[in-house]
């Protein structure tokens, strides 16, 4: 199974991490062997190098990470992608499309599943059921259709810690860039324009925990 995970930044300056997190989850959680590709490319460059960039993989699953500065990109190179990648599923995932998956698969009918909430255990279990051709309705967060029927499992939340995404093969990918080092999920806040606070809460990862991955970041 090789999935292509897929990254639109704001700024080529900017590194993705959510990627990362997924790939981390993937070595961690996934029982069935599975190669994870990240495609990062930036909302500044033509739609057309976009999609040339992400349709080039050979991928059997597509996830695209969908943020306020990307969504508008997203839907305007979902039917471009299904058309040039008819037997691959596209999953969507992030705070754009993840307390509204409903909606998303009514109006997109490219999109295959919307993955919600915390992605690292749940893609690795999605990952594993597409790969044995199983049943994917024990998959947490995950949105899909049955027919015309819209199915629809609670969203993760978990309260432990996430694999770390700081590998080789993301310190590799940096060349320069802004690196980020998350040591909290959620948010204490719930401004109305934004979906990062509609889960109330902050969860804090440990101490040691985020020392150690500030000195990788530092001695990379």
């Amino acid at each position: 199974m090789k999935a292509a995970i897929c990254a639109i930044d704001s700024q080529y300056i900017h590194s993705a991490l959510a990627p990362w997190c997924l790939v981390a989850g993937g070595a961690a959680y996934a029982k069935w062997p599975a190669e994870c590709e990240v495609i990062e490319t930036t909302i500044n460059q033509p739609l057309e190098v976009i999609l040339e960039k992400i349709s080039r993989s050979e991928a059997q699953v597509f996830a695209i990470s969908c943020y306020i500065w990307n969504i508008g990109i997203v839907e305007q190179i979902g039917p471009a992608l299904r058309t040039l990648r008819p037997q691959a599923r596209i999953v969507l995932g992030g705070p754009e499309v993840s307390f509204r998956p409903g909606q998303i698969l009514q109006q997109w009918g490219w999109v295959d599943m919307v993955l919600c909430g915390e992605g690292e255990r749940p893609f690795a279990m999605l990952l594993d059921a597409l790969a044995a051709g199983t049943d994917v309705a024990h998959v947490p967060g995950l949105c899909y259709r049955v027919q015309e029927r819209l199915v629809c499992q609670p969203m993760y939340l978990p309260q432990d810690e996430p694999p770390s995404p700081y590998t080789q093969g993301y310190l590799q990918t940096l060349n320069g860039r802004i690196a980020y080092l998350e040591t909290t999920r959620g948010c204490p806040f719930s401004c109305s324009f934004c979906l990062s606070g509609v889960e109330q809460g902050v969860r804090f990862f440990s101490l040691e925990r985020a020392k150690r991955e500030m000195l990788l970041l530092a001695r990379s």
